[in-house]
């Protein structure tokens, strides 16, 4: 695209009208709608400031590079995982009414309930809520993640934030400057995906490694603290994260961050290639499919 239509549409993409933006630099509509209809160009001190209002570069401005649109959400909670937590409440209610109905006793019932309830609340903190929900956000100042929990009560609260659709409230800050370096990792188990046996579930090798395999940013902050940013959980659902993985890599960057990438992981991406025959290619030279 060339710049009229760059600016176009990131104006679209960033939900501006011509007149909110003349707005913004103080001129009118019209010469908005001149450098959209490449009958004129914007100055340098414009486009020192429609890269502020859009929040990208010159660069991105000018040449038209994929924009990552902020704030950017990675493995926002799914209504699949929300049943995974309602289900075994409603399990435990069920196995109340059962043990009522054939004990014929109210006192069993109730009994019955709270000891399900009990095994759930167990196996919650034993699992952690980790492994049912993950999720982090891109804005424009600072990064919102998942902060791990320790304590028994941590994971009850960020439980009860779940069940009522208030995962935000789960989220910590951390602002851009206060992190050192990330790395890009793909922890490769150390087996061959395409040899390994198969459970009941019917599931394919590489899907079944692509379960396990732990895929996520490592983000050091400047105190020596270190967050995983979850990226399995994304990749398995709707790849959104992975298919705006290099501008993910390329917005880190421009907030001078250094992004490690060992593995070479944004090369598959960039190339579409198939990730995880990508990582394991060692294992099996035949397999060249896309993602």
């Amino acid at each position: 695209m060339n710049l009229a239509e760059n600016l176009k549409y990131y104006r679209e993409v960033n939900g501006l009208t011509q007149d909110a933006v003349a707005h913004k630099l103080c001129i009118s509509r019209q010469s908005v709608s001149k450098w959209e209809n490449g009958e004129s160009y914007p100055s340098i001190d414009n486009l020192i400031i429609l890269r502020d209002l859009f929040n990208l570069s010159i660069d991105e401005l000018i040449m038209g590079e994929k924009f990552l649109a902020l704030p950017f959400s990675i493995g926002n909670s799914h209504p699949v995982r929300k049943q995974f937590l309602k289900r075994p409440l409603l399990l435990s209610t069920l196995i109340g009414v059962v043990a009522l109905i054939l004990t014929n006793s109210f006192i069993w019932g109730i009994f019955c309930f709270i000891i399900s309830n009990l095994a759930l609340i167990f196996l919650i903190y034993t699992l952690s809520v980790e492994l049912i929900y993950q999720h982090w956000v891109l804005e424009k100042d600072q990064l919102m993640f998942l902060p791990a929990t320790t304590t028994f009560r941590s994971n009850l609260t960020r439980m009860k934030h779940i069940l009522k659709k208030q995962e935000h409230q789960c989220l910590q800050p951390l602002k851009y400057q206060d992190i050192s370096n990330i790395t890009l990792i793909y922890q490769k188990k150390i087996r061959d995906p395409y040899t390994t046996n198969l459970t009941s579930y019917n599931l394919t090798p590489i899907l079944l490694v692509s379960m396990r395999d732990p895929f996520y940013f490592l983000v050091e902050t400047m105190d020596g603290q270190t967050i995983k940013l979850d990226l399995a959980v994304d990749f398995f659902q709707t790849r959104v994260a992975y298919q705006h993985l290099t501008e993910i890599c390329h917005f880190f960057e421009k907030k001078f961050i250094p992004v490690d990438d060992p593995d070479n992981i944004l090369v598959a991406q960039q190339e579409q290639l198939n990730l995880y025959a990508y990582i394991y290619r060692g294992t099996n030279n035949s397999l060249t499919d896309k993602n």
